[in-house]
């Protein structure tokens, strides 16, 4: 009986030792799951983000304790496109050593492009020129910008609900005409 309880300690020894140790396997894991997530790539769309999207990013970046530039530059990067160009290159003038407003002037964007460059310009320039925190003027924005776009939609809404209701009313108008009144009049002229 003991050397039964003797070989198998001695066999869990032997495994505990020859087995490779968790740091290696958890060096493997991760070394596979990184080879399996594809590299960034720039906003896939052909239209610009949302501009609630973009000041959303500067928001998390910004609360992180990122600098505005390289919150900018990272954001820029990942949005790519027109729109990304031109954060990259207001970034690049505020590391020369441009004004704020200097370096917005280089940003010519248009349609719904220019009112992002224009939120994130807007919602940034207190925290440059005066050092207060970016985060609140972010949200202020993202707050406006979301519930202008709610009213936007709600107006839609009801002008759709009153282009649905004109066709609907003048198909069912007749029918009603046809099968409820005609024979209700009918039944007491007889």
């Amino acid at each position: 009986m003991t050397h039964a309880i003797l070989a198998g300690a001695l066999i869990s020894l032997t495994i505990l030792f020859l087995r490779p140790s968790r740091s290696h396997a958890c060096r493997d894991v991760l070394s596979d799951m990184q080879e399996s997530i594809p590299p960034a790539t720039p906003w896939n769309s052909c239209e610009a983000p949302p501009a609630t999207l973009v000041l959303d990013m500067f928001a998390v970046a910004l609360r992180q304790g990122t600098s505005i530039v390289r919150a900018m530059n990272a954001i820029g990067a990942i949005i790519g496109g027109t729109l990304g160009e031109e954060l990259v290159r207001v970034s690049r003038k505020l590391r020369e050593g441009a004004t704020w407003h200097d370096s917005w002037v280089c940003a010519s964007a248009a349609g719904p492009r220019r009112e992002t460059v224009d939120a994130v310009r807007r919602s940034l320039e207190k925290s440059w020129e005066w050092g207060s925190s970016p985060v609140d003027g972010l949200e202020t924005a993202i707050r406006r910008m979301d519930s202008h776009e709610r009213l936007m939609i709600r107006e839609h809404a009801s002008r759709l609900s009153v282009h649905l209701l004109m066709p609907m009313g003048l198909c069912f108008l007749p029918a009603f005409i046809l099968v409820g009144v005609i024979p209700s009049i009918v039944s007491f002229a007889s």
